[in-house]
């Protein structure tokens, strides 16, 4: 198994999204993720107060992941989701766990994601999982 060497951070000031730029602008990524964590359930009513994205640079084995707070620095939050929403329509494959339910809390704050890009790592422990009937 490939191990990769992992980089995160939280992004809380304008140096912090001057670094996700140039790490993105250095790597150059190809596959990426996002994920929220959200006031509740409700695909219309709830709104996430957090947001993670990530990618990985494969010929160097490294991974990044970062994290954006809207509660604690909505403004830097919102400029870093913006740059990274961007950069993430480039991406050969934009991941998420539930994306639909993800793209729907970022739609809830502004964010709508309408890339052909997406894929679901739902689908693939689905495919991966011996489905087979006992029988």
């Amino acid at each position: 198994m490939l191990k990769y060497q992992w980089t995160s951070l939280t992004i809380s000031t304008s140096s912090d999204i001057k670094i996700l730029k140039n790490i993105v602008n250095t790597v150059k990524p190809r596959f990426g993720a996002v994920d929220t964590e959200t006031s509740g359930l409700h695909i219309i009513n709830d709104k996430p107060f957090v947001v993670q994205f990530g990618f990985l640079d494969e010929p160097n084995r490294r991974g990044f992941t970062f994290a954006v707070d809207f509660e604690r620095t909505p403004s830097i939050a919102n400029e870093a989701l913006s740059y990274w929403t961007e950069t993430a329509k480039s991406l050969q494959i934009y991941l998420g766990h539930n994306i639909k339910y993800d793209l729907h809390m970022l739609k809830n704050i502004g964010y709508e994601y309408k890339e052909s890009n997406l894929s679901d790592t739902m689908f693939y422990i689905r495919y991966g999982h011996d489905a087979l009937h006992p029988e």
